[in-house]
């Protein structure tokens, strides 16, 4: 195993015991959404939430490993939402702007 891939997957262990929490109330939420559009919703709400509560810092991380979850809840179809999100993590007020949804506060210094 490459010390990259070691890297990767102490941080997301980190970040499943930091955000315990938040992890299964997003992996929740989104897992019982019915249809495609309240799936991209919940998806939106959930990363507005912890960028909000916790700054864009780790945000991309938590996407990861909320994608993780729903996948094993059989979620399939959340995955490339969570993926698509995680991508835009560096201009995530655009891409909620995109969406109409309200910017999040800026990163927090932890």
């Amino acid at each position: 195993m490459k010390a990259s891939e070691r890297t990767r997957i102490a941080e997301e262990v980190r970040c499943r015991q930091k955000y315990e929490v938040e992890l299964a109330q997003g992996a929740s939420h989104i897992a019982s959404m019915l249809y495609s559009d309240t799936l991209k919703a919940a998806v939106t709400e959930t990363a507005s939430a912890f960028a909000d509560l916790h700054g864009r810092q780790d945000l991309r991380l938590f996407l990861s490993a909320l994608a993780s979850q729903l996948e094993q809840r059989g979620r399939y179809d959340a995955v490339p939402v969570l993926q698509d999100v995680a991508k835009r993590c560096d201009r995530f007020d655009e891409y909620l702007a995109t969406l109409g949804a309200r910017p999040s506060r800026p990163t927090s210094a932890h």
